[in-house]
């Protein structure tokens, strides 16, 4: 019998090596790949995006330590072919008080500005923590927009002129605003909301 030959000692050696080659690269590119699932969001964060809009509800609620607490106003509105906006608000005073429901309309033109103010937002990846520094005093925002692709959602229970910051909510992902935007927005839209049928209330309500 012929003695076996002596294995290639340097062909095994590179082959392992560029095993471990493959497997350095393979763990490179995945990194790399989770990386910019991880970054890209943080430099390019999601924007609010609002068109073809189906409805849009409004509730600004206030609470504390007063007779007339708490205060509601709900607005359920649905987006018209031209653009406007059309339903009701429900207003209401107190546990005692009365509530009252009255006819809404928006202007397309107003609308549009709203929906173009609130896209102005820049949105903060991060879980929204609201702005609390006195007792007594608990107002609460929620605006929600439908439309044909997502639902939009911003919201703020912070004390403040501007109720900053806001938090809002796209495609179930959750953002915060650091600005007075949301707040800014909301006041294009007042003289058309018939707060002063709220108010009108108030003094009923107090006399």
């Amino acid at each position: 019998m012929f003695p076996e030959k002596p294995k290639n000692k340097r062909k095994n050696s590179e082959s392992r090596r560029n095993q471990l080659v493959i497997v350095l690269a393979s763990a490179i590119i995945i990194m790399g790949v989770a990386a910019i699932f991880v970054i890209l969001p943080i430099l390019f964060p999601t924007d609010i995006t609002i068109s073809n809009v189906k409805t849009v509800s409004i509730q600004h609620d206030w609470t504390g330590l007063s007779p007339i607490a708490p205060l509601k106003a709900g607005y359920q509105l649905t987006a018209q072919e031209d653009g406007s906006l059309t339903g009701t608000a429900i207003f209401a005073v107190s546990y005692e008080g009365d509530m009252q429901t009255v006819d809404i309309e928006i202007p397309a033109d107003i609308a549009q500005a709203f929906y173009d103010k609130l896209e102005s937002s820049k949105l903060d990846i991060g879980t929204y923590t609201p702005f609390f520094q006195w007792t007594d005093d608990y107002p609460s925002f929620d605006i929600v927009i439908e439309t044909e692709d997502a639902t939009v959602a911003v919201y703020s229970t912070s004390q403040g002129e501007f109720h900053v910051p806001w938090g809002a909510t796209i495609d179930g992902e959750d953002f915060t605003i650091n600005s007075a935007v949301p707040a800014e927005a909301l006041t294009m839209l007042e003289p058309y909301l018939k707060l002063d049928v709220q108010q009108d209330m108030v003094n009923d309500f107090r006399k």
